[in-house]
């Protein structure tokens, strides 16, 4: 087993390169680039998978660099899939539940209409179904609220400013579930050779404003000096971004289930918070 991971030098990469060999790359190889890609893959391979985590993920900042979202969110993983059509190579693509923006709150299976709200959101559906037009035998993996491990993400901001505030405002109209990314990179290694489409994150549906009341909790239990003493609970109107935000994207994972147990978001918090005690 050979395995390209490209996006290796972003969150959920490095995370799951600690876990695995492969061959890392970051910006230095343009997917979207098939004469870069055919080239790359001649002169390292042969690849056996390849695991695409490159992805242009910074929600307000893609406003307004729709061409570059859409470069490296729908050309690449479409260039990646016909190359791995070609040399034969397994690929799973990773993805997102901000391709959904449902009105009615029911868990969304992997046949659910996407409804993006955002450049983000629309890049990224326009990279799976780029991909899967030109290699359906490829597995797409969508997750949402990714956190863990150090890096740019909601939980490490959260824990500092429940330390360094008296007083934050959450959302409680935005509803979908916590992935840890530890996790994340399990499920992507039991998804080698896998094809299809399948939904992943941590156990329990919530918002920021509910998963903050659980993880100050969690961290008072295990000794951090917390000094917010409030927390209060806003509708995402107050808040005003670039971009907008999907109000429900809680994903179903009945079907991956069916392969492996998943740990509620609560167990994942009080490892996390462990780990930054060591």
């Amino acid at each position: 087993m050979k395995i390209w991971v490209p996006g290796a030098t972003g969150f959920v990469g490095k995370v799951l390169c600690s876990k695995i060999d492969a061959v890392e790359t970051g910006s230095e190889v343009d997917i979207a680039d098939s004469e870069v890609v055919r080239d790359f893959i001649e002169e390292k391979g042969p690849f056996t998978h390849i695991v695409n985590c490159a992805a242009l993920s910074e929600v307000d900042p893609a406003e307004s660099a729709v061409e570059k979202a859409f470069r490296i969110n729908a050309a690449g993983p479409e260039t990646l899939g016909k190359l791995a059509q070609e040399k034969k190579i397994s690929l799973l693509h990773l993805s997102t539940d901000y391709i959904f923006n449902a009105n009615e709150k029911m868990p969304l299976t992997e046949e659910a209409l996407p409804n993006p709200c955002n450049v983000y959101g629309k890049s990224k559906w326009e990279g799976e179904k780029r991909l899967m037009a030109i290699n359906p035998n490829a597995c797409i993996l969508r997750t949402s609220w990714i956190f863990g491990a150090e890096g740019k993400n909601f939980v490490a901001k959260l824990l500092f400013l429940l330390q360094s505030q008296d007083e934050l405002k959450l959302v409680f109209d935005q509803i979908s579930r916590p992935t840890y990314v530890f996790d994340l990179a399990d499920v992507i290694i039991k998804l080698l050779g896998v094809n299809g489409v399948f939904h992943f994150a941590n156990q329990e549906a919530t918002n920021k404003y509910e998963f903050c009341l659980a993880f100050k909790e969690i961290a008072e239990s295990q000794g951090f000096k917390i000094r917010c003493k409030r927390i209060i609970p806003v509708a995402s109107s107050e808040f005003s971004s670039p971009a907008k935000r999907p109000l429900y994207s809680a994903l179903n994972t009945d079907k991956i289930e069916k392969l492996l147990p998943i740990r509620s978001w609560k167990e994942c918090i009080r490892e996390y918070l462990h780990a930054k005690t060591r």
